[in-house]
């Protein structure tokens, strides 16, 4: 994987994830998935509420198997707060959310797409499980969606986006083999 604007991290314990935005400053690395790496940066926090790694020195480590996803329901990708986020000490949940944070984890869920970007290279698709929750699904430039698709499973990182100060449930996703389609 090539750093661009933004990458995610996460601890091998799925403890936590995290954003981050590499120094541009530095020289760009290449490191693959499963890469190990060390991130020293300033703490900060995106318009839509996600705290994130700004200007960050990497350092690469070894390599190891890619951390697998956790599959959640639609219901619960974002959770509740985490810490005290108001005072920049932890992580905004999802409005409404519950159980565990998990904004900047690797995540897999599914459902039926009950609505899609209009356009012929759409960026991003909603999908419900069935419980009425609806997920935002981002999808990586590149990475074409048939319109014919019903029902899909993704894989992604979990995130999250405000719209009228509303935190929504996203999820970022990495390439087209995150996409999963199924018809009934």
């Amino acid at each position: 994987m090539v750093p661009s604007d933004f990458f995610y991290v996460e601890e091998p314990t799925r403890a936590g994830g995290i954003r981050v935005v590499p120094n541009l400053e530095e020289p760009q690395i290449v490191f693959p998935r499963g890469a190990v790496v060390r991130v020293d940066g300033l703490m900060a926090t995106t318009p839509d509420g996600e705290r994130f790694v700004d200007r960050a020195n990497i350092t690469l480590g070894p390599i190891t198997e890619p951390i697998r996803p956790v599959g959640l329901t639609n219901r619960s990708l974002g959770g509740g707060d985490l810490g005290k986020p108001d005072l920049g000490k932890g992580q905004h949940g999802v409005t409404g959310g519950i159980g565990t944070n998990n904004i900047g984890l690797l995540v897999r869920t599914w459902g039926r797409v009950i609505e899609r970007e209009p356009g012929p290279l759409p960026t991003w698709l909603v999908i419900d499980d069935g419980s009425g929750t609806a997920v935002k699904c981002l999808v990586p430039e590149g990475v074409y969606i048939y319109p014919s698709v019903l029902y899909v499973t993704v894989t992604g990182i979990c995130s999250m986006e405000k719209e009228a100060e509303v935190a929504r449930r996203a999820i970022r996703i990495r390439d087209g083999q995150d996409i999963t389609p199924y018809q009934p």
